[in-house]
């Protein structure tokens, strides 16, 4: 296994910055911009059997916590971070297109009820993030914005009032009861219960956003479609239901909200369809790769700190998402509750 941090630096980034403010609190030093190098990959030690004790090396911890670490408790189906999707059935994938997208689609829903999760993407210099969500029961829908300055939240498409404490809120989707939680200075979130322990729950780490379908259940989610792929067998199945794609951009193009479907955002923004979603380009792509620790002011050994507690089995994205955007309370959106 290789510890392989997706980490890039654009020559541009000081104008870059400069034209569009980086949510996440990205900072890196200019002075250590100009030497860009080729990947340097953090290889495991030797010894993947040490356990977690202050005599093993951090690597060996990651490594432990990896092998040997909490699963996935929540039985989540989730996007987070530096868009780092897990499928119902527990396959990863990592999909950096800007756009609106389809994460969800059950029109079977509560017998025809119907649930549609839609988020929408935007790219930052080279890497991107979940900037909005809304979530459709029926007719009601619950739209959140990252940010925790605003705690921006529109319901049925009027926004809704500034909250700063945790409660239940006065509102039902489509008769399902809301429950907003201030988790931190840096996290809220929105969690919808749904029956038999199951739930949908939007976080707000910084201005990212994490969507989660917890406790998921086949009764319930078994005939969805979108970005979580099909239920038992995690396949990427294109809108026909029938394809089978392999290649992730594919499958996230393929997902972009169309324009004759409905508009659940208060308002258009970004690229939308017949545009494509935007795609990082190859040179882009090549940048993600490359790993320079000392070009940003959390290092390796400083995410994965942060990271330990959290994470689980989701460690090395929680570890990249940290050091992309240069904060320690991103590993908040890998925690489970």
């Amino acid at each position: 296994m290789k510890f392989s941090i997706l980490l890039t630096l654009m020559a541009f980034l000081s104008q870059a910055s400069a034209e569009e403010p980086t949510p996440g609190g990205l900072q890196l030093d200019p002075s250590k911009l100009n030497d860009l190098i080729a990947d340097k990959t953090a290889q495991p030690p030797a010894s993947q059997d040490k356990p977690i004790d202050d005599t093993g090396t951090l690597k060996d911890q990651v490594l432990d916590v990896l092998n040997k670490g909490k699963v996935n408790e929540k039985n989540s189906a989730a996007t987070q971070g530096d868009p780092h999707f897990l499928m119902w059935n527990g396959r990863r994938y990592d999909f950096h297109g800007g756009c609106d997208l389809v994460f969800l689609d059950n029109p079977d829903y509560n017998h025809g009820q119907g649930l549609r999760i839609v988020i929408r993407t935007k790219i930052v210099h080279w890497w991107s993030y979940v900037q909005t969500a809304v979530v459709q029961i029926g007719n009601d829908t619950l739209e959140v914005k990252g940010g925790v300055a605003h705690k921006e939240y529109y319901v049925n498409g009027k926004p809704g009032p500034h909250e700063e404490h945790s409660k239940a809120m006065p509102f039902t989707i489509a008769g399902h009861k809301v429950r907003f939680r201030v988790k931190s200075k840096t996290q809220f979130q929105f969690k919808i219960f749904l029956e038999d322990d199951q739930n949908i729950v939007i976080r707000s780490v910084k201005d990212f956003l994490k969507v989660d379908v917890q406790n998921h259940k086949k009764a319930t989610f078994g005939t969805s479609r979108g970005l979580l792929g099909s239920y038992e067998d995690g396949l990427m199945l294109a809108r026909d239901g029938a394809t089978i794609l392999e290649d992730a951009n594919e499958f996230g193009q393929e997902w972009q909200v169309r324009s004759d479907e409905p508009m659940l955002f208060h308002s258009v923004e970004g690229v939308q369809h017949p545009q494509a979603c935007t795609i990082p380009n190859a040179e882009q792509k090549d940048q993600r790769r490359r790993l320079i620790e000392e070009a940003v002011l959390i290092s390796y050994d400083e995410a994965a700190k942060a990271c330990m507690t959290e994470a689980g089995t989701d460690l090395i994205e929680c570890i990249n998402d940290v050091m992309i955007t240069g904060d320690a309370d991103m590993a908040g959106a890998y925690s489970d509750e």
